[in-house]
C-alpha cells in the first residue's frame, strides 16, 4: 500500500535533519583541523572518516527520494487504470442495455400492430414505461395514424398521462424516484412544447419545492431557447418566488435567463 504523504513528508525531513547534523559534525571537527598539534595525515584521516558517513547519509536521502516517487507513480497508474476498467464497464452495460431496449421493441412492435384494441392499448401502456426513450415515440405515432378513433385517442391520453406522472415524481421526496423520473422525462419529452408548457405550470404552483424547482431548471437549461420565449414572463415569476439563497438552485436560474436575454 503506498505511503501517505504525511509519513513520506516525516521520512524526507528526518532524512534532512541527518544529514544536516552531518554537516555541522564536519563543520566542527574542520575547525579543529587547524588546531596546530594536528599533522597533516591527521587531517587526512579526519576529513575521510567524515566526509565518508556525510556521503552515504546524502546517497540514502536520494535513494528513498526516488522510491517515494516512484511508489507516487506507481499508485497513479493503478488509479487510472481503475478509472479504465470503470469507464469500460459501464460502456458494456449501456451496450447491453441499448441491446436489450431493441428486443424490446421489436417484441412491442406485433402488438402495436395488432388489430385487437385491448392488446394495442396494454401495449401502449407498456411501452411508455419500458422504453423511457422509444416509448414515447411509438406511441406518438399510434396516436397519429392508427386507423381507429378510440385507440389514436388512448394513446393520446396515454401520453399525456406518463408526462404528468413524471412531472409529479420530479418533485417527490425520494431522490430515486426524483431522478428516473427527470431521466425519463427528458428522455421522451425534451422537444415535447407542452412538457415545456406543463413543467413551467407546475413550477409556479410549486415554488416552495427546491427540489422539484432545481430539476425543472436544469430540464428547461437543455431545452432550445426559441422554445423558452413563449414562457419569458412566467419564468421571471418563477425567479420572484423561489429562494435564490440555494446555490445550485440560483445558478440554474441565472444560466436560463441569460440564455433567455441572447
Amino acid at each position: 500500500m503506498p505511503e501517505t504523504d504525511d509519513l513520506q513528508k516525516q521520512k524526507l525531513e528526518a532524512e534532512i535533519e541527518k544529514i544536516q547534523a552531518e554537516k555541522n559534525k564536519v563543520l566542527i571537527e574542520i575547525e579543529n583541523l587547524h588546531s596546530p598539534k594536528k599533522n597533516r595525515w591527521d587531517k587526512l584521516q579526519v576529513m575521510s572518516g567524515l566526509l565518508i558517513p556525510l556521503v552515504i547519509a546524502y546517497f540514502a536521502f536520494i535513494q528513498n527520494k526516488s522510491n517515494d516517487e516512484n511508489r507516487k507513480d506507481a499508485a497513479s497508474i493503478q488509479l487510472k487504470l481503475d478509472s479504465l476498467q470503470t469507464d469500460r464497464q459501464i460502456a458494456i452495460s449501456k451496450i447491453n442495455s441499448r441491446v436489450g431496449q431493441v428486443n424490446l421493441v421489436s417484441n412491442f412492435f406485433d402488438a402495436l400492430l395488432s388489430t385487437d384494441p385491448s392488446r394495442k392499448k396494454l401495449a401502449i401502456k407498456a411501452v411508455l414505461i419500458a422504453l423511457p426513450e422509444e416509448g414515447p415515440d411509438l406511441v406518438r405515432i399510434v396516436s397519429s395514424s392508427d386507423d381507429k378513433d378510440s385507440i389514436r385517442t388512448y394513446a393520446k391520453t396515454s401520453l399525456d398521462t406518463r408526462r404528468d406522472l413524471l412531472i409529479n415524481q420530479m418533485y417527490s421526496d425520494e431522490p430515486s424516484e426524483r431522478i428516473k423520473a427527470f431521466n425519463d422525462l427528458y428522455a421522451g419529452w425534451k422537444n415535447d412544447n407542452d412538457a415545456i408548457k406543463k413543467l413551467i405550470e407546475h413550477a409556479q404552483k410549486h415554488s416552495d419545492n427546491d427540489n422539484g424547482i432545481y430539476n425543472t431548471l436544469v430540464f428547461l437549461n437543455e431545452v432550445n431557447s426559441e422554445s423558452l420565449k413563449p414562457y419569458v414572463e412566467h419564468l421571471n415569476n418563477i425567479n420572484q418566488k423561489v429562494d435564490k439563497k440555494k446555490v445550485k438552485i440560483k445558478g440554474q436560474l441565472e444560466a436560463l435567463l441569460s440564455k433567455l436575454r441572447n
